[in-house]
Parts: structure tokens; C-alpha cells; sequence
């Protein structure tokens, strides 16, 4: 019985290699209706460009620079197409901060998703949303806790933040 390759059937030898199946998903999600992402990236009009609908081409572009745990990433996320040039290599954490629903905010290490905000703070993105939908002010959202349950911890973030207050008012 013959090979594939040898009834001249051509094969990448990668369709288990990761990058095989970010190709195969890519064009999955761009030009198959039936895929449950079509409707975020094929029905948007976002494309996998000409070139890169054989994998070897897209191999030849993308693999140099792969590495394990990569995701690939459009440079313009919501309108720019699957191309050389548009697409690069991120890890799959950061990727996760360019959806259409990631909510970002203003901190004070700078602009982020509110996710990474609450882990930097050391508190559950649930316990930062509240803080948010309560309006609490930027001086104070960024604190670990608005109010210490032991009365020792009260008395050290009053003396973190300068206020001067008797010892028996605390009580």
C-alpha cells in the first residue's frame, strides 16, 4: 500500500504542530459560516488574505518567529485582516485583553484591562467592578481594602493615608 506522499499527495508534515491548528482556525473563523467565531470575524469582514490560505505559505511566514504558547494577534484588531504584516505572534494572555469586550480603565500604573488591574491590586475583578458601580473615587479604588475588619489594620490605614485620629475613636 502507498503513502500519501508517494501517490504524489504533498504533506507540511506539521498538522500537529500548534501552528497548524491556529492556521486551521483562523480560516475557520473567517470563511465558515457554520463556526461558532463566524460571526465575530467572517460575518465582520475580517479575512485571511489570499497567501495565507495555504498553510505552507502562512508556515513560511509565521513560524520563524512562533513560539509555544503564541496566539496570533492582528495589529488591528477590529478591522485588519489575517495578512503579512497585520499579524504577529503574542502570548495568549495578552491576546486576551483584545476583545470587543474587554473593559478598560485608567490606573495608576497606567491604562489597562480591568482584569490585569485587580490582579496587580491583589483583589477579585468582581470586588473592582463593584468598587466601579458604586462610584468609588480613583484615590480609593486602587487600595486593597476600603474598610479593614481588625481594628489594628484600621489603625494602619489611617496612618497610611495621614490622618490623625485618637486611638479611642476607633472603637
Amino acid at each position: 500500500m502507498q503513502t500519501g506522499t508517494e501517490m504524489g499527495k504533498r504533506t507540511h508534515g506539521l498538522s500537529k504542530h500548534p501552528i497548524y491548528r491556529i492556521w486551521h482556525d483562523m480560516i475557520q473563523r473567517c470563511r465558515n459560516p457554520n463556526s461558532t467565531p463566524y460571526k465575530d470575524y467572517g460575518e465582520r469582514g475580517i479575512k485571511v488574505c489570499e497567501r495565507w490560505q495555504n498553510f505552507e505559505n502562512f508556515r513560511d511566514d509565521m513560524l520563524p518567529t512562533w513560539f509555544p504558547g503564541a496566539s496570533i494577534e492582528r495589529a488591528n484588531c477590529h478591522t485588519g485582516n489575517y495578512e503579512p504584516g497585520n499579524c504577529s505572534w503574542v502570548k495568549i494572555e495578552m491576546q486576551a485583553s483584545n476583545r470587543r469586550t474587554t473593559h478598560w480603565m485608567e490606573t495608576p500604573w497606567g491604562r489597562m484591562p480591568m482584569a490585569r488591574a485587580a490582579k496587580q491590586l491583589g483583589i477579585n475583578r468582581s470586588v473592582l467592578a463593584k468598587r466601579i458601580r458604586r462610584g468609588v473615587t480613583m484615590e480609593r479604588m486602587f487600595v486593597r481594602r476600603l474598610k479593614p475588619t481588625r481594628r489594628a489594620d484600621r489603625v494602619k490605614a489611617l496612618q497610611i493615608t495621614g490622618a490623625v485620629v485618637a486611638a479611642n475613636s476607633l472603637a
